[in-house]
């Protein structure tokens, strides 16, 4: 994707501009994004806006889909611990909220939203949101629910797959259809009821 990464999130380059370089550079592009709309922030507005040559953006990243992702898990992979908790209610609680956390915010919500839906005409960068940001936050959950039923926590005949969804599903409808996001402490309600019914 981006510069060098580690755990966590993305790391900087240390050469041809250095740290400081690539966080303006991702500052610029979250900028470009949630004021104007993801067709704004071109390679060239970016690089331009951000006080670099174009070739720069290039080196970095392989296309403009890797660098407005990169830009986005900048706000929100610190959000998203793996849970620790050892049981089903605080394993969920902790994912749905940390989520809740993301789309709550302005910048990381507006982000979302615009990926998404600008998204809708840019396949590339839709499905490296999904890939990147999704889906991996999708199989925390998934693998804290299949967890939770190797210790009996959940009733035998759940689908882990649709339970994951109907948990997920309705902060994803607050932010792009309500365009109210759920708070966190909504978060952690909404997944006790919806836990309440299968365990």
């Amino acid at each position: 994707m981006g510069p060098e990464r580690s755990t966590g999130h993305p790391t900087r380059r240390r050469s041809g501009g250095g740290p400081r370089a690539a966080d303006r550079i991702l500052a610029t592009a979250v900028r470009l994004v949630t004021e104007d709309g993801v067709r704004s922030a071109t390679m060239e507005a970016i690089a331009t806006e951000a006080g670099v040559g174009k070739q720069t953006l290039y080196r970095w990243w392989p296309n403009r889909a890797a660098l407005l992702i990169d830009a986005h898990l900048a706000l929100a992979d610190r959000e998203l611990p793996r849970p620790t908790t050892g049981h089903l209610v605080g394993d969920v609680e902790h994912l749905v909220a940390g989520l809740a956390r993301v789309l709550a915010d302005g910048t990381g919500g507006a982000m979302c939203s615009a990926i998404l839906l600008d998204g809708q005409a840019e396949p590339e960068l839709l499905d490296s949101f999904r890939s990147e940001f999704i889906a991996p936050r999708r199989q925390l959950l998934v693998d804290a629910l299949a967890d939770a039923a190797t210790r009996s926590e959940l009733a035998a005949d759940v689908d882990v797959e649709l339970l994951a969804d109907a948990l997920y599903g309705p902060l994803w409808y607050a932010l792009l259809v309500r365009g109210r996001p759920m708070r966190p402490a909504d978060a952690r309600r909404h997944a006790r009821q919806v836990l309440d019914g299968v365990t």
